[in-house]
């Protein structure tokens, strides 16, 4: 059977408190034995120590009426209040100086009675026997006393401990006492810290049931300022991290099967295209000359647009999975940018648009893959070039800034809307759908060309005002960061 967390540390704060008691109650009677001792002891030492009730002992001596012992018993009787003699717990005994036999005492004492005890048997020998034995049942000194007559005798004092066991017994019922009434509180008290402890501890394990049934939008309100919070905390930031990483995910999951429709679809529509020419030239026996080759044209430029879009998709692949390592060279940015000006030149005189360019003085050269830049370049001049009305000019400006060689392409073409600019750059994305396949263009062109940028450590940004034109501006270092192998590998 499972017991909960809240039980198990009932019971080990319950125990801890329990023995806790137990170990005070142990050292306070033990504390109260050895004061009772100690203080016996150290009054002994101060009464014997005395000089003058040392020598009034000795100057006992022995009448016609009793006995010098008798004199000396009478005269600790005399003390006996000093002495805290109290009949049944400490008394005091006279002992013969010789034999140590029991000669008179404030109560009789048994025959052989103290008379082993070891302070007695140092007084035998002539010295005062004061030394305390805690495992006796008793504690006593004995002193050897030479009264006036010239006689030896022992005088002990003798302390049965029932004085110091009935302390320790009521010092024991009232720790029995407080223990119940500690036990008790602590019983709350233990409730109340455990429940502390474990409702958050309950609140996270219900949480990370939600989270792993699906619901990641669940979080845990906690005001604590200890490991507790910080677990709790945590627990919301993981929480929230994988709810984002869901929303990714479902976003990836959806744009990629938008991109595999509009792959399909790029593709279907120049296959049929193709395949209906082809179908019109074979099934048509007698055609003309002039009609016969616009259909093959028609068949050319679409095969093109297909070679065009199966190009692109291997360059994203290649992007996306790195499959393999390109050659790096050192070569004229300003060469390139020419280069790529002069292939879209006779698409730009056939729509009347004029290409106007403008290098900084001393342009340096940059470090990469030479294709890839001039793509770069293409794509986004030739798009200029496309979407540019009649009569427009595009303007391509170089130059370089920190370490980057950076190129700007503005047109005064149609424009595009805000709504669209976050999304242009996204693959497939068309603004106009139904102008973009007037015009061949597939929705690859700048997302690819950012794609690019972006993986030689550059950028491509994007800002247009609709009905007045488009500026892109393309940043790319001058030392390419993608890996080029060593010549000599």
């Amino acid at each position: 059977m499972r017991q909960s967390l809240h039980v198990k540390l009932s019971i080990v704060m319950l125990l801890m408190i329990l023995l806790l008691i137990v170990v005070i109650s142990a050292f306070l009677i033990r504390g109260v034995q050895n004061f009772y001792m100690d203080e016996f002891y150290t009054q002994m030492q101060a009464f014997f120590g005395d000089p003058d009730f040392a020598s009034e002992l000795r100057s006992a001596h022995g009448t016609a009426e009793q006995t010098d012992y008798r004199n000396l018993a009478a005269r600790l009787t005399f003390r006996s209040g000093e002495l805290e003699i109290a009949y049944g717990t400490r008394n005091f005994y006279v002992l013969d100086g010789t034999t140590g036999a029991f000669l008179a005492g404030s109560q009789a004492m048994e025959d052989g009675a103290f008379r082993i005890s070891p302070n007695v048997l140092t007084a035998l020998g002539g010295q005062a026997g004061d030394r305390s034995d805690r495992g006796l049942p008793f504690m006593d000194v004995a002193l050897p006393i030479e009264t006036a007559d010239g006689n030896t005798y022992i005088v002990q004092i003798v302390d049965n401990k029932e004085t110091a066991a009935a302390l320790s017994e009521n010092l024991f019922a009232i720790i029995l006492r407080t223990a119940v009434i500690g036990l008790l509180i602590s019983i709350f008290l233990s409730f109340m810290l455990s429940k502390t402890m474990v409702v958050p501890i309950q609140s996270l394990t219900r949480a990370a049931e939600s989270v792993a049934a699906g619901d990641f939008s669940r979080r845990i309100d906690s005001n604590a300022h200890d490991e507790i919070g910080e677990l709790a905390e945590t627990f919301n930031n993981m929480a929230g991290q994988l709810e984002q990483t869901v929303v990714q995910l479902e976003g990836a999951a959806e744009r990629q099967k938008e991109f595999v429709a509009n792959v399909s679809h790029e593709l279907r529509t120049p296959l049929t295209s193709v395949r209906s020419y082809a179908e019109t030239l074979i099934e048509s026996a007698e055609i003309a000359e002039d009609t016969r080759r616009e259909l093959l044209q028609v068949v050319v430029d679409e095969s093109d647009r297909m070679t065009r879009i199966v190009q692109d998709l291997l360059t994203l692949a290649q992007l996306d999975g790195r499959l393999q390592t390109l050659p790096m060279e050192t070569f004229s940015f300003q060469a390139a940018v020419e280069r790529t000006m002069r292939a879209v030149a006779l698409t730009a005189q056939e729509k009347h648009v004029r290409l106007k360019m403008h290098f900084a003085p001393n342009l340096p050269p940059i470090t990469g893959y030479r294709p890839y830049v001039e793509q770069i370049v293409l794509n986004i001049v030739s798009n200029a070039v496309k979407y540019t009305i009649v009569g427009g000019y595009v303007r391509v400006k170089a130059d370089e800034v920190n370490g980057f060689v950076r190129l700007t392409v503005e047109d005064n073409g149609a424009g595009i809307p805000e709504a669209d600019i976050p999304r242009i750059f996204e693959r497939f994305y068309r603004v106009d759908k139904g102008r973009s396949r007037e015009h061949g263009g597939t929705g690859l062109g700048l997302g690819l060309a950012r794609e690019m940028a972006r993986d030689a450590g550059g950028d491509i940004t994007l800002s247009s005002i609709l009905g007045r034109g488009t500026i892109v501006t393309i940043t790319l270092p001058l030392e390419d960061q993608r890996y080029a192998p060593d010549q000599d590998a």
